[in-house]
């Protein structure tokens, strides 16, 4: 199984419930299969258990190698070409309040984090061009994400934060007295940073320079 910001999600929403183990287990298999309830309940264990272990390794090898690779710079989404821009320095004061609202449930904002990370990419008679963003298109191109792969999106995510979290630091006090809002934007930037504090980083990041 592919899988996609959008199923993840829904694995994510599953695993931090308040339900059972036995109906977390259906509600799993549920999502992994596409199946009803009612069918799955048909299932006899032996095949029951076996698509559990599936969506498990499913789980275990997306996050592996988001905790390997490194992130790209282009991301194809249902055959759209995209760019994603890492340089922290071009980014709009509410851009920054923006990322960091989106940072504090990476998971469940992951979608609508890469619509505000990525760029069109067209092709004209020159070769490829990386279009301007597009505010007005922040919530379409949000939608197209949720199909997008998830190990990639969370890989760049998580790159894209580690950068953010340091240019925050430095640019916090700047970003509070431009906002019209300063004590929404300075409880949003606060709260991000002390959550960024505890997130692990994948490994190949964890040796990078605090200064990247």
């Amino acid at each position: 199984m592919r899988l996609t910001i959008e199923k993840f999600q829904q694995l994510y929403s599953v695993a931090t419930s308040n339900m059972d183990e036995v109906d977390k287990a259906i509600s799993f298999v549920q999502v992994f299969t596409g199946k009803s309830v009612h069918d799955i309940e048909k299932l006899n264990v032996k095949k029951f258990n076996k698509l559990c272990v599936k969506v498990k390794n499913v789980f275990e090898d997306a996050m592996n190698k988001a905790n390997n690779s490194k992130p790209s710079n282009y991301l194809w989404v249902d055959r759209k070409l995209f760019y994603i821009n890492y340089n922290i320095a071009e980014l709009s004061a509410n851009k920054y309040v923006e990322t960091s609202v989106y940072g504090q449930e990476i998971v469940t904002n992951l979608h609508k984090l890469m619509a505000s990370m990525v760029y069109e990419v067209k092709l004209t008679w020159k070769g490829l061009k990386i279009m301007p963003y597009n505010a007005m298109k922040h919530e379409k191109i949000s939608e197209l994400m949720l199909k997008a792969d998830f190990k990639t999106c969370y890989n760049m995510a998580v790159f894209f934060y580690l950068l953010f979290r340091n240019s925050l630091l430095s640019m916090k006090d700047y970003l509070v007295a431009e906002s019209k809002n300063r004590e929404l934007v300075e409880m949003a930037l606060t709260g991000f940073t002390e959550i960024m504090d505890g997130f692990t980083m994948p490994k190949w990041c964890q040796n990078l320079k605090q200064s990247v």
